[in-house]
């Protein structure tokens, strides 16, 4: 198998290949450019691309539906829409449209982009005829692969890191997993801004308001001593009355912009792309695409210990510190420290850049997909009997 990053070999870009990536809605919603800057990247090496995303929904606050761009008729990669909630007598249909949909050119692999998306990209396989590759961004994404193996179809479950890809080994046989890096796109112009810090961004999910409440106790603390700072945070608007409630104790609503990003990925990356530090106070369980663009642009990472995203390497690319609001005086210190000793957290920035940019870019991405694309086409992982199966024919 070619490594990540490596160079195609020119006998494996002459190869006609069409791949279907169906895009979860989780996936749509988090890293819709990105999946889409990966398909074009695919579409540079050869390779016929289908996106198959879902129909895009109506922002809970929104007067008006959001309006889909229309499409321009040769625009690569093709799309397909498909609806990403529907009745249980209904999914059939859907699945003969999407199936009908290729009738003139059938892919060679169907590739399932979200953990929330492995069923209906599986069934697609299936009614196709065609392998499936299976990634995920999350070890909590390993609950579902190892029911998702026992379909004959599945011959690869993809992981966007090497610490989740040893997280997969220990769930499902090693010859089925796959390591495709999680691929941003970088600015080579930029230029730091460290020293000049002005805009403290904190992104999570909201599921610990303890974590939370560390992160906004340390810029409540920073905010004591630089009083023109502001922040950003990211939290779901109908899930957080815990947290706005104790960013108005610590009398910080005047300081703090919202953005949520469970509805709009969008503005959490533009919440990255402005700010001058950078605060991860859960752990995630995978990588995230906001921190890599983070380190990419030099900003210095803040952040929950987490074991499966490894850009983030304490003292090494980033920060790393327990969660939790026991834990306040350590992320309000180490805030400080980024505000307050810019060469340390320049030269810190600058290491995670460098691995961003050797590991991360939306290129490597891409080469590594093709490589796993090619090499699953060629033979992929050898199927096994399961108690409850009988031997599968191995897909070509």
């Amino acid at each position: 198998m070619t490594s990540i990053g490596s160079p195609i070999p020119p006998e494996a870009r002459l190869l006609p290949t069409h791949v279907a990536i169906v895009v979860s809605p989780e996936r749509f919603r988090q890293e819709a450019a990105l999946t889409a800057r990966l398909a074009v990247g695919l579409v540079a090496e050869g390779i016929s691309v289908t996106l198959i995303e879902p129909l895009p929904e109506q922002a809970p606050d929104a007067t008006q539906p959001r309006r889909a761009r229309l499409e321009r008729r040769f625009e690569l990669p093709y799309r397909l829409r498909y609806e990403s909630r529907v009745p249980f007598w209904r999914r059939r249909d859907r699945l003969s449209k999407l199936a009908g949909a290729f009738d003139r050119s059938v892919p060679d692999i169907v590739w399932a982009a979200g953990a929330d998306g492995w069923d209906l990209a599986t069934d697609l396989a299936d009614a196709l005829d065609r392998p499936a590759a299976l990634d995920f961004r999350r070890d909590v994404d390993l609950k579902l692969a190892q029911r998702a193996i026992r379909s004959e179809r599945v011959v690869a479950v993809v992981a966007p890191c090497e610490a989740l890809a040893r997280a997969a080994r220990s769930v499902v046989p090693d010859q089925f997993v796959r390591v495709v890096p999680l691929g941003v796109r970088i600015d080579d112009t930029f230029q730091p801004r460290i020293g000049s810090t002005r805009v403290i961004a904190i992104l999570g999910e909201g599921r610990d308001d303890r974590a939370f409440s560390a992160a906004l106790r340390a810029a409540r603390a920073a905010l004591e001593r630089h009083p023109d700072l502001m922040c950003i945070v990211e939290f779901p608007a109908n899930d957080s009355a815990a947290v706005w409630r104790f960013a108005r104790a610590l009398g910080l609503l005047d300081r703090i912009t919202a953005v949520d990003g469970s509805t709009d990925a969008g503005l959490a990356m533009t919440a990255v792309k402005a700010c001058d530090v950078l605060l991860l106070p859960e752990p995630r369980g995978g990588p995230r695409a906001e921190s890599l663009v983070a380190l990419a642009r030099g900003v210095p990472v803040i952040a929950a210990v987490d074991p499966m995203a490894d850009a983030l390497v304490d003292g090494e690319t980033a920060v790393l510190l327990p969660a939790g609001d026991q834990h306040s005086k350590l992320w309000s210190e180490a805030l400080l420290a980024a505000l307050e000793h810019p060469d340390q957290a320049r030269a810190l920035a600058a290491r995670g850049r460098s691995l961003v940019l050797s590991r991360h870019r939306s290129t490597v991405a891409a080469a590594a997909c093709v490589s796993c694309v090619l090499d699953l086409l060629r033979g992929g992982p050898l199927r096994f009997v399961l108690p409850t199966e009988t031997l599968p024919i191995q897909p070509t």
